[in-house]
């Protein structure tokens, strides 16, 4: 049985649900929680510049809205 992306999302053993952490972020919402263009972005994603996504399961890829913001606050601006 080959399991789906949302199948994991959805699934008892996520971490995003198992623990009580928020909802995974899409790469979608993530230039607009750091106030950053879609190209600025991209760019960002193909120099490694982000931090490691929480999920990873084939294309798709999802953040913690936690480790986004600790990472956040760890840049020097």
């Amino acid at each position: 049985m080959t399991t789906k992306p949302k199948d994991i999302l959805d699934s008892p053993s996520n971490p995003a649900t198992s623990s009580g952490m928020q909802s995974l972020l899409k790469p979608s919402e993530i230039p607009r929680i750091l106030t950053i263009g879609v190209r600025t972005y991209w760019r960002w994603v193909s120099s490694g510049r982000l931090p490691h996504p929480d999920l990873r399961e084939g294309r798709v890829v999802r953040w913690r809205r936690e480790t986004v913001d600790t990472w956040l606050d760890s840049r020097c601006w």
